[in-house]
């Protein structure tokens, strides 16, 4: 089960599982979030993600291009060794390369 907890209104965090059984839920919580973002950097705090399948990268693949509608950008914080070798893999660096904490 994931968990998404609000910071600011440009900083979020993530917990638990973001899988293809919390997929669309998960879709509708993050979209409800940024229903119409500001432009400029919205964090997405990933440090404590336990679990993240081809489902859930399509879903921060879709948070991205809704952010990116908006002239707002995506950039994952923290993310764990795995999920970094997961994003690599995907080729997705981009997601989270310019984050402080990386």
């Amino acid at each position: 089960m994931y968990q998404l907890t609000t910071h600011d209104t440009a900083a979020y965090s993530l917990s638990g599982s973001l899988t293809i059984y919390e997929a669309r839920d998960a879709h509708q919580a993050l979209l409800a979030a940024v229903a119409e973002p500001a432009p400029g950097v919205w964090t997405l705090d990933i440090q404590a993600l336990e679990e993240l399948d081809s489902a859930g990268v399509q879903l921060l693949l879709a948070l991205d291009k809704h952010l990116r509608q908006y002239s707002a950008e995506l950039q994952l914080l923290q993310p764990g060794p795995e999920l970094r070798d997961l994003l690599d893999l995907l080729r997705l660096q981009v997601l989270y390369r310019a984050s402080p904490s990386v």
